[in-house]
């Protein structure tokens, strides 16, 4: 028997892998990396406040560039913003339904759709599973859901209070700063009829193990994934390669790209 690991242990450090031009200017920061230099920030989930079918009042995006522009993955940034949509938010931005159609089914459909719910195990049986937080989730992005068949049991909840179109994230260096910066962007987007409905503090204070947890309770940093592609990704400076162990189809993070099945991811 020969001694020794199975597999050769990783490099200590993250992965140095990175888009290559223009990939990395045409994709936001995150998808690279977690904006770990910048140990603080804020996630402001926003509703907006236009009518559904209506024409959106496109200066709030505008607004958010002037004030945080969101950063690419060409670099390094001072500090860092990046913006997430829900289905129902480019639904409000006037994406038609054609193009809705185009990602995937889970994005299109949400958390409550019957069939993933039961499949998720939120429902056993004919019995609804309770909930972690006490009267269910408080925000979505509020898919409709269509009726179901005759006679199928229907969850109790399909719709939550608060609902979210978007998701704008930003890093900062410290606690005053990112505060400062926050109440800014929030004024800012107010003017545009876009509301800022929920917050949620991005703070990796460690705990008493030392260990720096993220806002699920997950240890922060322990899976680094390294996404392989040929043309768009290159790890250490050179093409980056499939190895089996921590590599990931770039697809899986970035839609256009192949993913885990061979094909484009969808959107």
């Amino acid at each position: 028997m020969v001694a020794g690991p199975v597999a050769k242990a990783a490099a200590a450090g993250p992965p140095s892998w990175k888009l290559t031009t223009p990939h990395n200017a045409a994709a936001q920061g995150l998808v690279v990396g977690g904006f770990g230099g910048l140990e603080t920030g804020r996630a402001l989930f926003v509703e907006f406040g236009w009518p559904p079918g209506t024409a959106h009042p496109g200066g709030w995006i505008a607004a958010l560039q002037a004030l945080a522009p969101v950063t690419n993955a060409d670099g390094r940034e001072a500090r860092a913003t990046a913006l997430a949509f829900t289905g129902t938010g480019l639904a409000r931005m006037g994406l038609d339904d054609h193009a809705q159609n185009s990602f995937s089914k889970p994005f299109r459909e949400g958390m409550f759709q019957e069939d993933r719910a039961r499949r998720l195990g939120d429902r056993r049986g004919e019995t609804w599973q309770g909930t972690v937080i006490a009267g269910g989730p408080q925000w979505s992005a509020n898919t409709h859901q269509p009726t179901p068949p005759d006679g199928a049991p229907t969850q109790a909840q399909s719709t939550t209070p608060i609902t979210v179109h978007a998701v704008v994230l930003l890093y900062d260096t410290d606690e005053v700063a990112a505060e400062t910066w926050s109440a800014a962007v929030e004024a800012a987007l107010a003017l545009h009829d876009v509301r800022v409905v929920h917050r949620l503090p991005l703070v990796l204070d460690p705990d008493n193990m030392g260990v720096s947890r993220e806002h699920f309770g997950f240890a922060d940093g322990l899976s680094q994934p390294a996404p392989f592609d040929a043309q768009a990704v290159t790890l250490a400076g050179v093409p980056a390669p499939a190895d089996g162990r921590n590599s990931v189809p770039l697809g899986e993070f970035l839609i256009g790209h192949l993913n885990g099945h061979h094909e484009k991811a969808p959107g």
